[in-house]
């Protein structure tokens, strides 16, 4: 009733940072999980404290520092790094599409250059208020394993700092 964007459908995550294209999705009939992550081969269940935290960075704006471009060229793009950029988010909810690209511009000064959907402009913005960005695709599993998926595990090996288990 407030106009705020409160849940989605899938939030795809892709660019240079990530290697691969991961899509997180609602579980809609699960009591222990709310996301999945897909990576095309395999999926995974997704930490919710870390999607949330996405999300929320997808829908509660960003404050810009300054703008680099307005109505960026080609060349502008390419400069600021977005023609292939470092990290590209998509909400996706119903026919509305949020996207956002970025890419570190001044890795010295702590600054992305950004580009948000429906504006025609690449913002500045703090590395601090993109901390998310700085997340791997496996900073967004869920460090749990549920007894319903271990019927898919031949063998399982842990790696740790003294010994190997």
């Amino acid at each position: 009733s407030s106009g705020e964007l409160t849940t989605f459908e899938s939030i795809t995550l892709s660019g240079s940072r990530y290697g691969k294209t991961a899509v997180i999705s609602p579980i809609e009939d699960n009591e222990f999980v709310k996301y999945n992550i897909n990576l095309g081969k395999f999926s995974r269940y997704a930490n919710p404290d870390v999607v949330d935290e996405l999300f929320s960075l997808m829908t509660g704006g960003l404050f810009a520092v300054d703008t680099y471009a307005l109505h960026p060229t080609a060349a502008q793009l390419k400069k600021y790094g977005l023609d292939k950029p470092e990290v590209d988010i998509t909400v996706k909810c119903g026919s509305l599409n949020t996207v956002l690209k970025a890419s570190l511009y001044d890795a010295e000064g702590g600054h992305y250059a950004v580009m948000v959907s429906d504006r025609n402009a690449i913002y500045s913005v703090t590395a601090d208020a993109l901390a998310m960005l700085d997340y791997e695709i496996t900073d967004y599993y869920y460090q749990f394993v549920f007894q319903d998926y271990l019927y898919s595990f031949k063998n399982m090996t842990v790696n740790a700092p003294s010994k190997t288990y």
